[in-house]
């Protein structure tokens, strides 16, 4: 009902949408939507392949750098931390 009334509204204003056939003119290919999730979870499934080339160069860049952040940490509390065996003027004299 309500679409013949958006009709009539557009005849009566002389709008040439209301000349227009009302027919789809796209077609969806035969078994289009059964294949598509097959489809869609190939491309996935490559995608994450083509990734997971990529993430052994990834790997190496986020933690090589933290490892050698963390061992410059290590070395310093180390050389902080030990302890000191300076040479007293005194001691030397002796």
């Amino acid at each position: 009902m309500e679409n013949n009334d958006i009709r009539k509204e557009l005849q009566e204003m002389n709008s040439p949408l209301a000349k227009m056939e009302k027919n789809n003119p796209f077609e969806v290919p035969v078994n289009y939507f059964e294949e598509m999730p097959q489809t869609v979870q190939s491309h996935i499934y490559d995608r994450k392949k083509m990734l997971s080339v990529f993430s052994l160069p990834n790997f190496w860049v986020r933690w090589v750098p933290a490892f050698a952040i963390i061992l410059v940490f290590i070395g310093i509390a180390a050389y902080m931390l030990s302890p000191k065996n300076a040479l007293v003027q005194d001691n030397v004299l002796a």
